[in-house]
């Protein structure tokens, strides 16, 4: 570690420990400011608590094997270093789940699918999500371990 290092370290946490109070008083301020989907423009079409999207059928039958065929080469399984090293396996963004999912029938939106709820002020400048319980909802159907 040189000097340099040390010193910009020293500048982060020192500017970390001086917004920290302040992070988490509006944090606690806005503790019952908890939403189940993020929209930017209007209101959400869905109410908290639905079951399906409506251009879902909800009686399709589950279960079977998905194959899917793709030409090249891949040398990478991080979707984070995506455009930074290597190329991506292609398909690689349907194993992972996301902590939001976007409707197909609204613009801008987005329903809580890890996150079971989340909390932004007015300007979008931050956001808290709380994540979805295993004992409860979409995560117990699917009876995996979240990580």
């Amino acid at each position: 570690m040189n000097r340099r290092s040390l010193l910009g370290s020293t500048v982060l946490a020192i500017a970390a420990l001086l917004k920290w109070p302040r992070s988490i008083g509006a944090a606690l301020a806005d503790d019952d400011n908890w939403r189940h989907g993020v929209s930017l423009f209007g209101d959400l079409k869905y109410p908290a608590g639905f079951t399906h999207f409506d251009y879902v059928n909800a009686d399709a039958p589950k279960g079977g094997t998905a194959r899917e065929a793709a030409s090249g080469t891949f040398d990478n399984f991080n979707g984070v270093v995506a455009r930074v090293k290597g190329s991506l396996a292609e398909g690689i963004d349907l194993i992972n789940e996301t902590l939001l999912v976007s409707s197909l029938d609204e613009i801008s939106t987005g329903y809580g699918l890890l996150a079971e709820a989340a909390s932004f002020p007015a300007d979008f400048s931050s956001v808290t999500y709380r994540l979805r319980s295993t004992q409860n909802g979409m995560m117990a159907r699917q009876s995996r371990r979240m990580t």
